[in-house]
């Protein structure tokens, strides 16, 4: 008499079961692995307005702290490239030098225009991008010794802007402002801020 083995309905199951979670495992890495949209710039304006933690470098040995904001606007030459402009500020709380005897350091505010361009690195969700823009200032930076404020200045901008959807995008950058006239009587000025924006079409 010949014997017939019955399957396990699982076992029998299992090489199917395993097909698909295969499948689904590689269907969802290639969905973590896809490109996000673009987000084009090409057409588009850019309003921000953002909060910013500002040093005079050489004011003192590690700097003399201030807070301050950042508002801004760009429009969209191409995909890659646009213009930019706008106005800050910020203001640094009096100190005291490291010497001794130690000198007071008065306080110091900071108000620049600037104007410049933009190159975004790449137009997907994330837009790391590099700028360049001349300022004016017509407070700061300066030292307690100056005798005249600077007036003309350029920046250099490193930043990344998350476009959480067309209209919107979280940024965060980094800038470092330098005098044109008499750039060494002035000390180097830096920033670091984070900024929400609008998109919109032109």
């Amino acid at each position: 008499m010949i014997k017939h083995h019955r399957l396990h309905p699982l076992k029998h199951r299992r090489p199917a079961i395993l097909r698909a979670l295969v499948l689904l495992a590689a269907m969802g890495l290639a969905m973590l692995l896809r490109p996000a949209p673009a987000q084009a710039s090409e057409g588009y304006a850019q309003t921000w307005g953002g909060l910013m933690l500002a040093n005079s470098n050489d004011s003192k040995p590690g700097g003399q702290w201030g807070a301050g904001a950042q508002f801004g606007f760009a429009a969209g030459i191409t995909d890659f490239w646009s213009i930019v402009g706008g106005v800050e500020t910020s203001y640094h709380l009096a100190t005291t030098s490291d010497d001794d005897p130690p000198e007071d350091i008065p306080g110091m505010q900071v108000l620049g225009l600037f104007a410049g361009f933009r190159y975004n690195v790449d137009i997907f969700k994330y837009v790391p991008y590099v700028g360049l823009a001349i300022e004016n200032f017509p407070l700061g930076p300066r030292p307690p010794s100056a005798t005249t404020a600077s007036r003309i200045g350029a920046k250099l901008s490193v930043g990344l802007d998350w476009r959480v959807n067309r209209d919107y995008s979280f940024g965060a950058l980094v800038e470092l402002h330098s005098a044109l006239d008499a750039p060494a009587d002035f000390p180097i000025y830096s920033t670091v801020g984070v900024n929400l924006s609008y998109h919109f079409r032109l």
